[in-house]
């Protein structure tokens, strides 16, 4: 086999493990940017869970009442990744407590729809009866048009002592933004090295096909 027929092969194959290589990192990082976000979801809850077995340990010395007061309060207050919270809602799909929302709190959320015609607070508690995790809706962001909607998935546990749906929920439109970015990077990066190895695979060529005419 001649060297050029060789040397084509060879740069061949390189391109074809870049372009796999692109494939597989294009289906599963953005499975992994999820994972990440809904694990730092997870540990939300945990703590969340944490505060609400502490005071559900405390209502035999000050009560049932004083004890889950207190422990909304504590609910009410945490807050991650700038302005992500956590929320509370009822069996009976009733807001216990939610920070950004205290006007609608003791009432019926079970008609809240979102423009897909998901029932949030529905999903919420079928989910979190089933042992928890998550799903996706739409919700309105905090300084946007009330009527502007953006994707979200949420994450939530029943605290069973209590029957309180404990939920929390990020915006994920940043997730899908930086899941681009990345791509394009890569597809830039990748595109660039095979332009490189075209170009030199074809000066090698060239200079093989000339020593071949020659002999």
């Amino acid at each position: 086999m001649k060297a050029s027929i060789k040397i084509s092969i060879l740069i061949s194959f390189i391109i074809t493990i870049f372009v796999v290589k692109d494939i597989v990192f294009i289906v599963t990082e953005k499975s992994l940017l999820f994972e990440q976000h809904l694990n730092e979801s997870k540990v939300i809850l945990q703590t969340a869970e944490g505060v609400l077995n502490y005071y559900y340990s405390q209502q035999a010395q000050i009560g049932t009442e004083k004890a889950q007061e207190l422990a909304l309060t504590i609910l009410r207050q945490m807050r991650y990744e700038g302005g992500n919270y956590i929320w509370v809602n009822t069996l009976e799909y009733r807001f216990l407590m939610h920070p950004l929302l205290e006007t609608v709190e003791g009432q019926d959320m079970s008609q809240l729809t979102d423009p897909d015609g998901i029932k949030p607070i529905i999903v919420a508690t079928d989910t979190a009866l089933a042992g928890g995790g998550t799903f996706r809706y739409s919700w309105p962001k905090p300084g946007q048009p009330a009527d502007k909607y953006f994707p979200k998935v949420s994450y939530v546990i029943l605290f069973k002592p209590w029957k309180w749906v404990v939920g929390t929920g990020s915006y994920v439109d940043h997730i899908e933004s930086s899941y681009l970015n990345v791509i394009a990077y890569k597809l830039i990066i990748s595109l660039a090295c095979i332009i490189l190895a075209i170009l030199i695979s074809t000066i090698i060529l060239k200079q093989l096909y000339t020593l071949e005419k020659d002999l």
